[in-house]
Formats: structure tokens, C-alpha cells, sequence
């Protein structure tokens, strides 16, 4: 049974008020638990801490029902009031409740029926598991779903009070990688003893320096189980699908085995998705937010298989002692075709443009490795932590690809064919170790210190086939063929230590007057990376490889990058217990960096050394404002200068002219480019339980003069060459904003969503040696709805809408415009053991030169669950009814725009059948699983 308060009834109308103080002091009892039940059956009705004064007040309680109210503080015996709500008044005060203080400490005492909902543990607020009536296979998120200020986003995030939830543990520990819906909907509601929320302050110090977190407590005889799914489908057209999952865990250890298997475009790349898309409940929401990717490109075909293991060394860590080893493994391979046609257009001057048509076709069969492990030991304030990965890829990929251009008259001009045969063996390995030193306070001491070090080494080998040729239609004197073969090799090796050491303010000028809440502290980051490079190229001529002595040869390039720097800061509070929190901090990096570049090579026009010393320096004011209940606000401004150091392949590449229709060259002469950049960001975020409403502003401008631009020179039969030139004048203002609401009435929530990315730049350039800028302007917008009543009707509206605009003045006045604009509508329904769900999204595009494209996709699924435990499901899919989806391709970039088609997957049918095996506890504690 589900608590009253959930509930629409006419009847409901009633006002509850009053007041909770102490006996002796007669002072307020804030955050005191008042919980109303109903007398009849004992059904919690509603409940809330008390305010800053102590005062509640409950609304649309039942009229002319006996209810009684309990009154619960920690230290304090309970008070008890039973009371029924005339019909007439509708109102009732209970006035001043005086709690007594306990003679003694007594031991918890539960009460049946009287469990209070909601405590303060601390600094911790305690929701009691056992007080919520659910339904039998309820899981932790239906429970979350029913507590107040607790809002859980179409996405999967959660918020409580409009703050953000870094992470969700279990027992005070991730739960298998962390993801919060891999906790939130497999453990059922009967193994859960209390859920916890608390604030962890990063530095010990400043409420805005904290984040948010939810620990789900179990019971201790729930403490260890298992849950998974195994599933396999087969459908029309030999398309297929399959996952299985377990998940082990105790005190002390999890692990998690899981493999997948499909050819309908599901693409996995990392344990965390998988976990996240083969949860109990996730399967009931309607089954449509782990489908197939019908914008993905080409056919896939997919199989992966991984592990995933954690080892707490400490079984029951806290916040300030924890040792902890998490091992992580997955290996993949995906196999995919991919036919694509497109039209670029490309603007040269005022009565020059030109138009090239490419076909292409590419075949890839990858199978990759991941390893990855993590020790962290954390001990009050001293943290040390080292994480070790292995990535490792083997490919091969055969690509056709047959270009055609066209002149102003739409005439040919020239044609160009590659085909190409590659292989490659990449792997990476890399080594990060740190140890960091904090203080509990905000004002961390000269004792205080972080030191962090990464080392990767990495290789690449790439053996490539390449045979292309150019054919000109006027003049066959300009053809080209190459029939050649590449064999090369990368090692590199980058090492970068970072160190923090300080605060040394209040040795040098004490704690008081000015030198109040001054930090400073010394840092410095030092970077060098080696990279060794082994080309070896040969053109095939009257069936010999002919070594090719300018593309053949040995390089090594050395970069060091060290940034000493000192930071100083200011921060001022201003605190009113109970009522707000106000602080302003302002810090000033004085950064200067010292960078070196050599580059030596068989070639002497690869011997290059480059030194460059700059000031760098950086600057911020932050503002925070809590109002305590209310909401959190904050203003943060920033600015900080730059470089951007140009790159070998920049400066002096091997130029390879198999591809005519794209050279790139080199420039020897070019220099750092010089960034300033402004940055302020505005967030607000309500504390309302009912209706929260949160949002966040960012303005990020900036200006580079000397920037790394293209200068390009493009021939009547389009050969183009492109090189690296310094320019002023490149400016760009980014904007971006987030809104969200969320409204709970009646068992029902609607989550509203709108966020907005635009960015505006001034781009220079060179085309054909004429100055030539590009004004862009890109938008993409989404608002987004969400709706859900009662766990049984989900609906889920989206709109997005994405804009591009290029205008070209110097070389041409070309204006470029692309839109794309994407509706979908979704939602399921669930009624008892069947879920029915469908969404529908329909796709437009438009672009400058080409004709609009508009297609819709509708997709059916229905399932239904067996068992007591509701964990064998039967499942129909339906994607892609009406045979409409296409691959459309829109995208501009300065003087050109590129659009066009690619081959996608269309529609099928599937039947799957899962079983989720579970079960938590061990003997005759455990929940029935219906296995």
C-alpha cells in the first residue's frame, strides 16, 4: 500500500501546524522528524523535518479520518498525538510541542507501523527503508522515487534538493563501477535498511566546496547476492542479439562477468554500459533506451566480453579510511560495412566554385583490449592512489574511394580512385601515481602537498597498400599513378609530473587583518615526451618495390613543457547558522612556461630546435550564496592566456602526394599562437521537495592572434594543397545554458529540460593567397519533457535543432546554411506484468545547394514478465515500421559544405527471451526469486 499522500483524493483538504521545541531551554528543534500514520492501519501518510524555527506544516491531509502525529528527535522521547480533521475548520495548530530529553541513552527501539520516515544522523538525513509500503518486487529507485526533495532525471541523474548526486555507493562503496542505475534498479527495496544523503566537502572547508551523495545501506543479512541477465533473440533479415551478465558481490568483493553479441547496430565499448543497459527494472521502463542506433553508420556487427572485479580490503570504509583495487578487462570486435555518397561544395572566389562527388566504401573488422586497474588508499587526510592500463587494437580496413570533381558549368574537370589495404597493431600502455595531502580545513597548511606523475608508452604499427590515380580530363598530361606500399612505426613515450606544495600564507604573515583566508602555494608541472618515428615506403614499378627515399626514414621529435607557477588566493565568509552562507574567493596564478622542441630527422629539413619562454598567468573571482532552504547560487569569473605551439607535422611534414585532391605541407616558419580567453558562468539551483527549478549560464570568449589557419591553394582541376599559417584576427564567443524543473504531485512527475549550445566565431584564412574570413555560427538546441505517473505510464517528448551558418567575405561571399532538425515522442505503459512501449522520431534536413531530406522512424516493443519474482520476460520488438530511415550527411566547415547519404541499418523484427537470475541474503533470509 502506497502512503496517502501519493494518492488523488477529493477528500484530502486538511491543514496540519505547529511547532517542536525543547523542554528545558525552550529553544527550536530544527530538522526534528514529523511523520502523520493513519490510526486504521497504521499507513504512513506524509512526513517532514522541521524548519529553521521548528515549525511544519502539513497540507491536504484527510478530513474526518482519526490520524495520529509522532514527533521524533534524536536524544529526545517521541511525543504522540492522535487527532481527527473537522470538516468544517479544516485546520488544526497544535501550537508549541515540548519534547523531554532522555534520562539516559537507550537503544533504537522499532515499532511497527511507527517507524519514523526521516531522522538526522549527524550531519547525515536517514530515510528509514522499512517505513515505505511498495510493491513486493520494488527496487531502490521506486524507493528513491518517494522521497522528498529526491528527483530522478530522464537520464538517470539524480538530484535531492536541486544538487547533483556525485554517486550513489552501497554500504558505503561503489557499487559495481558506480553507475548509479546499476544500484538503483537491481537491489530489490526488501534488502535495503536505510538510505543515506550527505554532503562531502572537498577541502574540509566551504559548503560550495562539497558534493552531494547517496549511500544505500543493507541490511546485514542482504549484504552479499547475486543478480545478472541472460538473454538471446533472433528476428527477421538474421538479426540477432544477445547479453549475459552476472554480478557477485559480498563484503568485501564484487565481480561482475558480462558478453554481448549483436549485428543490429548496439555498439558497447566499456563495462559501465553494459552494466547500465542489463538492469531488473531497466527493463520495464518500456525497453527503447537501449536500442539500436539507427543515425549509426553502416552495419555492425559486435561481440564483447569483459570482467569486472572490486576488492575492498577495509569492509566497511568511511569517508576517511578506505583501501580499495578495482580490476576492469573487456575485449571487443566489430565488423561494419560502410557506403556513403556525398557532394562537396567548395567556394574559391566570387565566380570560382567547384563541386566534387565522392563514392565510398569501407570494411572494417577491429578487435580491441582493455585493462585497466586502480588501488586507492585513503587514511584521514593523506590519499594515495596508482591506476595501470593496457589498450591494445588489431585491424584491418579495405576502403574504396572514386572522387569526381565539377566547375562552375557542372563540367568535369578531373577524377581521382583510391583504394586502399591497412593494417593496424596499436598498443598503449600507461601509469598514473599520485599522493596528495590535505588538511581538514579550508586553509590548507604548509604541510599540505600533491604529487601526481603519468607515464604512457605507446606503439604503432601501420602497413598499408595504397593504389590511387588522378585522371584530367583536359589535359592528360597531368595524370597520375601510384601503386604504392607503406610500412611504419610510432613508439612514444610521455612522462609528466605534477607537484602542489603550500599553503605558506600564514608562515609568512600570520592569520590576521589582511593575511586573513590568504592562500599560497607553489606549483609545477613538468611534461616530456619522446616520439621515435620508422617509415618505410616503396613504390611498385613493373612489379618491384622500388624503395622511396623521401617518404623512407627515421625521426625522433623531443618536447619539454614545464610550468612553474604561484598561487595565491583570497577568500572571505560571511555565515548565519541556519539562515545562509556567502563566499568570495579571488585567485591569481602567476604561471610561466618554459617549451622545447627538437625534431631530428634523416632528412635535414627535418632538423628543427624551438625554444619559447612566456608569461602565462591566470585569474578568477568566484561568489557563492546559500540561503539556507531556499536555494544555491553561484558566479564564477575567469581569464587566462595561452599557447598553442605548432606541431612537427605542422612544420616540416613528408609530404605525400598519392592523394591530389589533399596535400598537406609544411611551414618552418610559424609561431605560437597567443590565446586570451574570459570565462563566466552563473548556477542556481532551488532547494523546493515539490517543484525544483535549476539553472546554469557559461560565456566562454576569446581572441588568438598569431593562430594556426589554413592557407590553401586550389587548382582548376582541384588538387588542393593546404599549410599552416600564422593569423590575427580569430575571435569566438561560446554560450551555453541549462534549464531544468521537476514538479511531483500525486504520484505523478513531470521533468522539464532545455539546454542550448551556440557558438559564434571569425575564422581567417588564406584561399588561393587571398585573406579570406569565415563568420560561423552553429546552434544546437533541445527541450526535452518528461513524464511519469505512478511507475505505470511513462512519456518522454524531445525537440532538437541544430543550425549551421558560414559567410564568407575576402576570397567570395558564399553564404553556407545547413539546419537538422530531430522530434521524437516516446512512452511506455505497464500494467501488471505487461509493458508496452513505442517511440517515433522523425528527421529533417536541409543544406545550401542540395535538396531537404525528411524520414521517420517508429519503433513497438511489448514484453512481458513470468514468475513470482517477475524474472523471465518475453519480448517483441518492432523497429523501423514504416521502412523510412536514411543516413543523412550535413556538416560545413568554412568555405565548404559536405552533404549527402550513408547506408544504415532499416527495418526488423526481433522475439528475445531474458531471465534474470537473483537473489540477496543467504538461506531462508533471502527474497523469493522465482527461479
Amino acid at each position: 500500500m502506497q502512503a496517502a499522500a501519493q494518492q488523488k483524493d477529493s477528500t484530502r483538504v486538511g491543514v496540519v501546524t505547529g511547532a517542536v521545541r525543547d523542554s528545558v531551554h525552550d529553544y527550536a528543534l530544527q530538522l526534528a522528524t514529523v511523520a502523520v500514520y493513519s490510526v486504521n492501519d497504521s499507513s504512513l501518510i506524509n512526513y517532514q523535518l522541521s524548519g529553521n524555527l521548528g515549525e511544519f506544516s502539513f497540507k491536504e491531509l484527510p478530513v474526518g479520518v482519526l490520524l495520529k502525529l509522532i514527533v521524533s528527535f534524536m536524544g529526545y522521547d517521541p511525543v504522540e498525538k492522535h487527532f481527527k480533521i473537522s470538516a468544517t475548520e479544516k485546520r488544526l495548530n497544535f501550537g508549541n510541542l515540548i519534547l523531554n530529553k532522555h534520562e539516559q541513552v537507550l537503544k533504537d527501539i522499532v515499532v511497527k507501523g511507527d517507524i519514523p520516515p526521516v531522522r538526522m544522523n549527524g550531519d547525515t538525513l536517514e530515510f528509514n527503508a522499512d517505513a515505505f509500503k511498495l510493491a513486493p518486487n520494488a527496487v531502490a529507485e521506486d524507493l528513491l522515487k518517494k522521497l522528498p526533495g529526491v528527483v530522478i532525471w530522464g537520464d538517470g541523474a539524480i538530484t535531492v534538493n536541486g544538487r547533483t548526486v556525485s554517486s550513489v555507493l552501497v554500504n558505503r562503496k561503489p557499487f559495481f563501477g558506480g553507475d548509479t542505475r546499476v544500484a538503483t534498479q537491481n537491489l530489490p527495496k526488501d534488502a535495503i535498511e536505510k538510505v543515506q544523503v550527505y554532503q562531502q566537502r572537498n577541502n574540509g572547508g566551504s559548503p560550495m566546496d562539497s558534493t552531494t551523495h547517496i549511500n544505500i545501506q543493507l541490511k546485514k543479512n542482504k549484504s552479499m547476492g547475486y543478480f545478472g541477465k541472460l538473454s538471446a533473440g533472433y528476428g527477421t533479415n538474421e538479426r540477432y542479439e544477445s547479453d549475459a551478465n552476472i554480478n557477485l558481490f559480498s563484503k568485501r568483493n564484487q565481480l561482475g562477468i558480462i558478453a554481448a553479441s549483436n549485428n543490429i547496430n548496439k555498439r558497447a565499448d566499456d563495462m559501465s554500459t553494459l552494466l547500465r543497459n542489463s538492469t531488473y527494472k531497466g527493463a520495464t521502463d518500456g525497453g527503447l533506451g537501449y536500442q539500436t542506433d539507427f543515425n549509426q553508420q553502416g552495419i555492425n556487427r559486435s561481440n564483447v566480453a569483459g570482467f569486472a572485479f572490486q576488492h575492498d580490503f577495509i569492509p566497511e570504509p568511511n569517508a576517511y579510511n578506505d583501501s580499495r583495487l578495482n580490476v576492469d578487462y573487456l575485449i571487443g570486435n566489430n565488423n561494419s560495412t560502410t557506403l556513403n555518397n556525398t557532394e562537396t561544395l567548395t567556394t574559391i572566389s566570387e565566380d570560382s566554385m567547384q563541386l566534387r562527388q565522392q563514392a565510398m566504401n569501407v570494411t572494417t573488422d577491429a578487435t580491441t583490449q582493455q585493462l585497466n586497474a586502480k588501488y586507492n588508499r585513503h587514511k584521514d587526510n593523506i590519499t594515495f592512489y596508482t591506476n595501470a592500463g593496457f589498450q591494445s587494437e588489431d585491424s584491418r580496413n579495405k576502403s574504396g574511394q572514386l572522387s569526381k570533381l565539377f566547375n562552375n558549368a557542372k563540367y568535369p574537370v578531373s577524377s581521382n580512385e583510391i583504394n586502399n589495404d591497412e593494417q593496424r597493431n596499436n598498443r598503449n600502455i600507461n601509469i598514473e601515481t599520485g599522493i596528495v595531502r590535505k588538511d581538514n580545513g579550508y586553509y590548507r597548511g604548509p604541510r599540505d602537498f600533491t604529487i601526481r606523475n603519468t607515464f604512457t608508452y605507446s606503439t604503432r604499427r601501420n602497413n598499408l597498400l595504397r593504389n590511387s590515380s588522378f585522371v584530367s580530363v583536359a589535359d592528360p598530361a597531368q595524370d597520375t599513378l601510384y601503386n604504392r606500399q607503406y610500412n611504419n612505426r610510432n613508439n612514444e613515450i610521455n612522462e609528466a609530473l605534477f607537484i602542489e606544495w603550500g599553503n605558506f600564507s600564514r608562515s609568512i604573515f600570520g592569520s590576521r587583518g589582511f593575511a586573513r583566508g590568504l592562500s599560497m602555494n607553489i606549483q609545477n608541472s613538468f611534461q616530456i615526451s619522446h616520439n621515435s618515428r620508422y617509415n618505410e615506403a616503396g613504390d611498385i614499378q613493373s612489379g618491384h618495390l622500388v624503395t622511396n627515399a623521401y617518404l623512407s626514414g627515421k625521426s625522433d621529435a623531443l618536447i619539454i613543457n614545464e610550468q612553474p607557477a604561484l598561487n595565491i588566493g583570497k577568500h572571505l565568509s560571511w555565515h548565519l547558522s541556519g539562515r545562509y552562507s556567502r563566499d568570495l574567493s579571488a585567485n591569481l596564478i602567476a604561471q610561466a612556461q618554459f617549451y622545447y622542441l627538437q625534431n631530428t630527422s634523416d632528412h635535414s629539413f627535418q632538423q628543427i630546435a624551438n625554444r619559447y619562454q612566456y608569461f602565462v598567468p591566470a585569474a578568477s573571482i568566484r561568489y557563492s550564496n546559500i540561503q539556507s532552504g531556499i536555494f544555491v547560487e553561484s558566479y564564477n569569473l575567469g581569464f587566462k592566456i595561452s599557447k598553442d605551439y605548432p606541431s612537427v607535422d605542422q612544420l616540416v611534414p613528408l609530404v605525400d602526394s598519392s592523394d591530389q585532391y589533399y596535400l598537406r605541407l609544411g611551414n618552418a616558419g610559424l609561431k605560437p599562437a597567443d590565446r586570451k580567453e574570459i570565462t563566466f558562468s552563473w548556477r542556481r539551483n532551488s532547494f523546493a521537495n515539490r517543484k525544483s527549478f535549476n539553472y546554469y549560464v557559461n560565456i566562454t570568449g576569446g581572441m588568438i592572434s598569431n593562430a594556426l589557419s589554413d592557407s590553401s591553394v586550389i587548382d582548376k582541376l582541384g588538387r588542393s594543397a593546404y599549410y599552416t599559417v600564422n593569423m590575427d584576427g580569430n575571435r569566438y564567443l561560446n554560450l551555453r545554458g541549462e534549464l531544468n524543473s521537476a514538479f511531483k504531485f500525486s504520484g505523478q512527475q513531470i521533468q522539464v529540460f532545455m539546454s542550448s549550445l551556440f557558438n559564434i566565431s571569425r575564422m581567417p584564412s588564406y584561399v588561393n593567397n587571398i585573406r579570406n574570413w569565415s563568420d560561423n555560427i552553429r546552434n544546437t538546441s533541445t527541450v526535452s519533457l518528461y513524464y511519469t505517473s505512478e511507475d505505470n505510464i511513462t512519456l518522454d517528448l524531445k525537440q532538437q535543432h541544430t543550425f549551421y551558418r558560414s559567410a564568407q567575405t575576402g576570397a567570395n561571399s558564399t553564404i553556407f546554411r545547413s539546419y537538422i532538425q530531430s522530434t521524437e515522442a516516446g512512452g511506455s505503459f505497464v500494467l501488471k506484468r505487461l509493458t508496452l512501449g513505442t517511440n517515433l522520431i522523425y528527421n529533417y534536413t536541409s543544406a545550401s545547394g542540395s535538396r531537404s531530406h525528411h524520414f521517420t522512424v517508429w519503433n513497438l516493443n511489448a514484453s512481458y514478465r513470468m514468475l513470482k519474482a517477475n524474472n523471465l520476460e518475453f519480448k517483441v520488438v518492432a523497429m523501423d515500421l514504416l521502412h523510412q530511415n536514411m543516413g543523412i550527411i550535413s556538416y560545413g566547415n568554412n568555405n565548404t559544405l559536405t552533404t549527402g547519404t550513408m547506408n544504415t541499418l532499416k527495418q526488423y523484427f526481433l522475439f528475445t527471451i531474458a531471465w534474470y537470475p537473483r537473489k540477496f541474503g543467504k538461506g531462508n533470509n533471502a527474497p523469493a526469486t522465482g527461479d
